[in-house]
């Protein structure tokens, strides 16, 4: 497995993201992908995951299972460390 493409596909404030189903997709749909990962920092510089990552997460593996794309990972970067769900456990095995 190798990275085919590569996209920004929201930009938040401090504290927020808005993030559009669609735009998360659309790059792995026009390339044919069959797998994503998506990725983001906290500027707080802490990567635990909030109730909102989580959320976020679960909307990921949702739009994935019915565009028939796997979420393999979600990774959260912080100033010095970052947190995996898929190293957590937190994704559902495809």
């Amino acid at each position: 497995m190798e990275i085919q493409a590569l996209e920004i596909a929201a930009v938040g404030t401090l504290n927020a993201c808005y993030v559009d189903m669609k735009e998360i997709f659309k790059l792995a749909i026009i390339n044919n992908s069959a797998f994503i990962a998506c990725l983001h920092n906290h500027p707080s510089g802490d990567p635990e995951a909030s109730y909102e990552d989580k959320k976020l997460t679960e909307r990921l593996q949702r739009a994935g299972a019915i565009l028939g794309i796997s979420v393999i990972d979600h990774i959260i970067v912080g100033d010095t460390d970052y947190y995996s769900f898929r190293d957590g456990g937190e994704l559902d095995e495809e």
